[in-house]
């Protein structure tokens, strides 16, 4: 079975050859010495962020049978709100026909 992290190499690597600034995008909490774990104020962010000709696109890789958490389905939904074109992908060949379907967005 193909993982999150092979999905999202294969994901970065397209985005950076058809044009795209992208990066994964890290959400883990902080550790902060004598005070604990302090949960990310970004919680639900998704895994990558990529920009082409001014448009924020935000892509959350699950592997099959992935589910999004709470937070990544109000991240989701508020960044919508904002104009963020937002990408639930399960595989490449997913990511491509989502990215190249303006009626999804």
């Amino acid at each position: 079975m193909v993982t999150e992290q092979e999905i999202q190499r294969d994901i970065l690597h397209y985005l950076k050859t058809h044009g795209f600034f992208a990066w994964k995008q890290h959400t883990q909490g902080i550790r902060v010495q004598g005070r604990g774990y302090i949960k990310n104020p970004s919680a639900g962010c998704p895994d990558i962020l990529a920009v082409k000709k001014g448009q924020l696109y935000a892509i959350e890789v699950k592997k099959k049978g992935g589910r999004l958490s709470d937070d990544q389905v109000r991240w989701i939904a508020t960044a919508r709100k904002y104009g963020v074109m937002c990408i639930v992908a399960y595989s490449l060949d997913e990511f491509i026909v989502l990215l190249n379907t303006p009626e999804f967005f």
